[in-house]
């Protein structure tokens, strides 16, 4: 969105560096709660902000490294030039009307990659013909499809808001986009020899273990992160979880929690060899690469690297989930908490079958 609020005098020269605090690096709300509706700082706040000063730099939104290309252009382009739509509510509703049969969706359909496919009189037996005639690929999509109409209807229904067809199509492909890269089921293929692990193994003698795992929820647009130590002989040695409030997609809420668990190690355990196992591919790719993009991601990347400087001795390694089930459901129960939560020692009682039964594996 753009920002609509208009300044008085005394902010109109006020750079976008005045708005976050210098010391903790964070957006700061008091200031932007004197400047800007409630609407505009909820976007804000979820922009991350790196830890290391930068030069100012432009960065192209559509591209997932930050870099303007012309086939991106061309296609912002072409979608401006598509007419909006206004969703069909004169019929009695039901999920086939509302998902596949009104005229809206029609038209989303048929601009996808998708087709429109009317087959049946009924949704259940659409999808379940979709199912046994389309690839997983092309299923999964559908799915995301789905979903975005279904959240421009409601944006219709309960705002007043009418959504453009393009707009549902993208957002429905970066949605599948970010669940691909972020699901280890769906990137195991790509992980060769020793680097793939489907079950957890505890660390050599002397060194640490952090498991390390994200969530975040596409409806409220909220990420929480979890992690936990374990050594050799103990199976629990600390554990951590937090909101994230800077994330605005999945991707970004993993490599967050990257960074959010690098900042945690540090203070207590970057004299002691570390490895940090997490089921996102993409984050563990990223952080390997020398190349630099100039996207949120990329920064926040860029920040993981200098803390990871910072140690004696660390490692990462991509695990599959089954690999990574104490930080998945820390995870899990910290959607439902409103602060951070530490565990020294004593584990939390919903993990604690789950330890178990790590240890039992090896």
């Amino acid at each position: 969105m753009f920002i609509q609020s208009i300044p008085d005098d005394e902010s109109m020269n006020l750079c976008v560096a005045d708005l976050i605090d210098e010391d903790t690096k964070i957006w700061n709300l008091q200031l932007l709660e004197t400047l800007f509706t409630a609407e505009e700082i909820n976007c804000i706040k979820h922009i991350p902000l790196g830890l290391n000063l930068r030069d100012d730099i432009w960065m192209w939104r559509l591209d997932r490294k930050g870099n303007y290309t012309v086939k991106s252009g061309y296609l912002v382009q072409q979608n401006n030039n598509l007419p909006s739509s206004d969703a069909c509510l004169q019929y009695a509703e039901s999920i086939m009307h509302c998902l596949v049969m009104c005229n809206a969706a029609k038209l989303v359909w048929l601009k996808s990659s998708m087709g429109w496919r009317p087959v049946g009189t009924s949704f259940m037996k659409w999808f379940t013909t979709l199912v046994a005639v389309v690839t997983s690929e092309k299923l999964q999509g559908a799915i995301m499809l789905l979903w975005e109409i279904w959240n421009a209807r409601n944006n219709l229904v309960w705002n007043g808001r009418t959504i453009r067809l393009e707009t549902i199509i993208l957002r429905a492909n970066r949605f599948w986009k970010e669940w691909t890269s972020t699901r280890s089921d769906n990137n195991i293929y790509s992980v060769a020899g020793p680097e793939f692990v489907i079950k957890w193994f505890p660390p050599d003698p002397g060194t640490l273990k952090c498991n390390i795992d994200a969530s975040y929820d596409v409806n409220s647009g909220r990420a929480w992160d979890g992690m936990l130590i374990r050594s050799t002989h103990e199976n629990f040695v600390r554990g951590f979880t937090t909101p994230l409030e800077a994330s605005h997609d999945a991707v970004i809420a993993e490599i967050l929690t990257v960074r959010e668990a690098l900042s945690w190690l540090k203070m207590q355990h970057h004299k002691s060899p570390i490895t940090i196992e997490m089921d996102c591919l993409l984050a563990k790719q990223a952080l390997e690469r020398s190349d630099n993009g100039n996207s949120y991601f990329d920064i926040i990347v860029q920040d993981c690297k200098v803390l990871m400087c910072d140690f004696t001795s660390i490692s990462l390694s991509f695990v599959k989930r089954s690999a990574n089930q104490c930080a998945h459901m820390l995870v899990r129960a910290a959607s439902s908490m409103s602060d951070a939560m530490e565990w020294i020692v004593h584990p939390p009682s919903l993990i604690h079958d789950v330890l178990i039964s790590d240890m039992n594996n090896t």
